[in-house]
């Protein structure tokens, strides 16, 4: 982990606190490279993980956040979710490593706390404009992204499906812990949700696979646990 500071990087008085978080070195070293130099935009920190980077939050005062991990599905931006609660809000953009349709449409349908998503290969002015954009208050997404989400949508629309993929990430862990027994204050505890938040997911859950009691819901996720299971580890 590590702050970066300095004269030098402040192009402008206010200019837009980016925080640089990756697994991986080369990448971390890429996106401050293509943002370096660029007229208010200063890089104020790095970290291999999100929760490395959620020590940075209130020291960076950062304003955007690129997250860009191997495995995407892993993420888990609750940092930026409770900074959110207390005022201070840094918007996440996600870099997925490769243009593969399910892990684009899980990080865009499942993962909350995110506003961008963009695909590793994005070309430095394209990186540039997005954090702009999030920093603006909008919400931008590569071309390819929003082409499988589009598709996604679509064949959604014209079928009924009960696949894992009809779950959010989140709602996918409450199932996992409904299918160990957990009750919902304990699902609550665990994801730090109030009792009825976690009352409302599960009964939207129970809606979207069909079933009418945590029984069914089990047998439910016995039938796609490995379908599960592989997507997760993609």
């Amino acid at each position: 982990m590590m702050i970066l500071g300095g004269e030098d990087e402040v192009t402008e008085a206010k200019p837009i606190r980016v925080l640089a978080i990756a697994d991986r070195a080369v990448m971390r070293l890429g996106m401050q490279t293509a943002l370096r130099g660029q007229l208010g935009i200063a890089v104020v920190g790095e970290a291999a993980s999100v929760a490395e980077a959620a020590q940075l939050l209130e020291t960076s005062a950062a304003d955007v956040a690129l997250v860009a991990l191997c495995n995407p599905l892993s993420i888990d931006l609750s940092p930026f979710r409770a900074q959110q609660l207390n005022g201070r809000d840094c918007r996440v953009i996600l870099i997925a490593p490769h243009a593969d349709p399910d892990t684009m449409v899980h990080l865009v349908m499942g993962i909350r706390g995110a506003v961008g998503y963009l695909i590793e290969d994005v070309e430095p002015e394209a990186l540039v404009e997005a954090v702009r954009s999030v920093h603006a208050g909008g919400s931008p997404m590569g071309s390819q992204v929003a082409s499988f989400v589009a598709g996604y949508l679509r064949d959604r629309s014209e079928t009924a499906d009960d696949s894992p993929l009809t779950l959010t990430i989140d709602e996918l862990e409450i199932l996992k812990r409904i299918v160990r027994g957990q009750t919902n204050r304990e699902i609550g505890e665990f994801l730090a949700l109030e009792d009825s938040i976690v009352k409302a997911r599960v009964s939207r859950i129970l809606r979207k696979v069909g079933a009418k009691n945590r029984a069914a819901a089990a047998a439910w996720w016995a039938r796609y646990a490995q379908v599960v299971d592989a997507q997760e580890q993609a």
